[in-house]
């Protein structure tokens, strides 16, 4: 039988030897820490070189979430600072209606909590330097966590190390803040050990703020929270009798408590839209982005020495790596197979060991697939009805049922498909190759274990030559660091002087770029935070676009006829803009507008024509 501190102490008795590495033998446990925060730092820097060089007027990606990011840092700080009012609803979008910004994510963990930031200097540098504290943290609180769990700091650097810069998390570099937002999640495992321990209040309450702090970061990880922390705790626990005390329960009384003041104000906002009917997607949506099993081993996409190879033997996978991105790392791997080799019945083993299988199978979509194809099973007749019949229970599971019906056979049904079924809120999700997170952060814990085991071995061999166990764990680093390398595409912002010059006029009116190619453009977004004019039209590309954003796109899609200014004049839209030099033929389309009664041509500020709207 296993105490929660025995296994721990006794793997501090093998791992905590002078020569295993400098970390081991620094008396001081904060100057550790303090060095391997600071080794994390430069790690960051060098792995994401591009944005530390020019975090001012570059981002990583292209046109698209990563604007909406920003935008999200100036809503946040506009509304709790400039307006002092309830961030969840904004009245200069789709003006004068307003906008309920729950349609999309807020971030709250991140976006609030870098309004001191957009304060300073603005939401580009707050979105950037978030972006970069999410590597340092996710690193530094790994390190934390399966220090811990090993008595090892060694195995702990190489977990952070292999946490930290997963593929995974280049792969949504490119603007999906709320995934990149891994950071509070191994803070809040390690919050749990820390109380299992302890059995504190104290790590009780670290607890439910840490859990909370990942909910606000992302609803998709607020939902995979809620399954994979009881199911860590549940494993980690064992033998419940021994653990499962007074102390346990009214600890997580507490946790629970404390996570459910912090997330109720943000969440129930986004109840009620979906009371309403918002926020849902359909099994459909959730099926095409299922994964192969295979994906998780592939090599890094981004990676230049692997990109060719994965474009011309997993096209599908090259071409989506964004979402599909769930590489593991093969050094981490091995190390991996190393700990389950040597530590597979410790209970933090098991722990880790459990998580990852359930996330792994979960992280694969509804239906088992091969070749970016589900794999279907045929069906006599009879049992094609009777399925039929059964899916009828169901008819979220609509589109799974007629699939039986007209191809005569089933697809292999995975746990995300039972999941839609029967977890409240599951439907609310799109991509479950998310889950992935959690299946590589479980893949760094047991690196970590795998380097405590390897360095036993060194230890053996090396006897008394302390720089050989430092050497074993900067190699392993290096090598991980060497998978983990990837190309990072960067785009400029830079001010519109039209947006500028906006900035400085009164706001008597909305504003909207034309024709609704250009407002439909996700820059409009970063146009949003400098001129800071009310607009016709939302958050470009939001998650779930309001009922408003269709009717007012349908009355515009004959602009410039006169019912279409019609429109503009109804929504109290005082400027329209078009610039010349992204809109097809021009000139053609210039002359119609300049034969439309109700426009007014008010001047040209820096390639961009302004219209009145009379």
């Amino acid at each position: 039988m296993y105490h929660s501190s025995a296994p721990i102490m006794k793997l501090t008795a093998v791992a905590m030897t002078p020569e295993e590495s400098v970390l081991e033998h620094t008396r001081a446990p904060i100057v550790r820490h303090l060095s391997v925060l600071l080794l994390f730092c430069l790690l960051t820097a060098v792995m994401v070189a591009p944005l530390v060089a020019n975090p001012v007027s570059l981002t990583p990606g292209w046109e698209g979430d990563n604007l909406i990011c920003i935008r999200l840092f100036w809503w946040a700080k506009h509304a709790l600072v400039d307006l002092r009012s309830s961030p969840f609803f904004d009245p200069s979008s789709y003006f004068p209606a307003g906008h309920t910004v729950v349609n999309g994510e807020m971030f709250p963990a991140t976006t609030f909590l870098g309004v001191p930031l957009t304060v300073l200097w603005g939401p580009v540098v707050a979105y950037n330097v978030t972006l970069l504290l999410t590597f340092v943290i996710t690193g530094f609180g790994t390190y934390l966590w399966i220090g811990q769990l090993t008595g090892s700091p060694a195995g702990g650097v190489v977990a952070g190390v292999v946490a930290a810069f997963l593929p995974f998390r280049f792969a949504h570099l490119v603007g999906h803040l709320h995934m990149m937002s891994t950071h509070w999640v191994p803070l809040a495992l390690y919050s749990f050990d820390s109380f299992l321990e302890r059995k504190q209040v104290g790590w009780a309450v670290a607890l439910g703020v840490t859990t909370a702090l990942v909910a606000l970061s992302s609803w998709y990880y607020a939902y995979s929270i809620a399954l994979m922390l009881p199911l860590y705790a549940a494993v980690r626990s064992r033998p419940w009798r021994e653990q499962w005390t007074p102390a346990w329960w009214r600890g997580v009384g507490v946790a629970g408590v404390s996570a459910a003041v912090l997330v109720a104000p943000f969440l129930v906002p986004y109840l009620v839209l979906r009371s309403h009917g918002g926020l849902t997607r359909t099994i459909g949506e959730m099926e095409s982005w299922s994964i192969n099993f295979y994906d998780f081993f592939l090599p890094n996409r981004l990676n230049p020495a692997f990109s060719a190879f994965v474009l011309r033997w997993f096209p599908v996978e090259a071409s989506q790596w964004v979402e599909r991105g769930v590489a593991l790392g093969y050094v981490a791997i091995l190390l991996a197979i190393v700990a389950c080799m040597h530590r597979r019945r410790h209970p933090a083993m098991r722990a880790l060991l459990v998580v990852w299988a359930v996330s792994f199978a979960i992280a694969l979509g509804p239906s088992f697939h091969l070749g970016d194809r589900p794999v279907l099973v045929p069906l006599p007749r009879p049992l094609v009805a009777v399925t039929a019949k059964t899916l009828e229970l169901w008819p979220s599971l609509a589109r799974v049922r007629a699939d039986v019906l007209n191809q005569q056979s089933v697809a292999i049904p995975l746990p995300s498909l039972f999941l839609f079924a029967f977890v409240p809120l599951t439907n609310g999700m799109r991509v479950m190759a998310r889950f992935g997170m959690w299946t590589g952060l479980m893949t760094a814990g047991l690196a970590g274990w795998g380097t405590v085991v390897l360095l036993g071995a060194v230890r053996r061999r090396a006897g008394d030559r302390r720089w050989v166990p430092v050497a074993v764990v900067a190699v392993l680093c290096t090598l991980i660091l060497a998978e983990s390398r990837s190309e990072i595409v960067m785009m400029a912002l830079s001010p519109r002087p039209v947006d500028q010059w906006l900035a400085r006029q009164r706001p008597d009116g909305a504003v909207i770029d034309l024709p609704l190619e250009q407002t439909f453009r996700p820059l409009q977004n970063y146009y949003k935070t400098v001129h800071q004019q009310p607009t016709a039209f939302g958050p470009a590309e939001d998650g779930f676009m309001p009922k408003i954003f269709d009717v007012r796109k349908a009355a515009l899609a004959d602009f410039p006829s006169a019912a279409s200014v019609a429109a503009l004049h109804d929504w109290q839209v005082r400027r329209v803009l078009f610039t010349p030099a992204e809109i097809p033929n021009w000139p053609h389309y210039k002359q119609r507008i300049d034969a439309t009664p109700g426009l007014t041509f008010e001047g040209e500020i820096g390639g961009v024509l302004v219209y009145d709207v009379k």
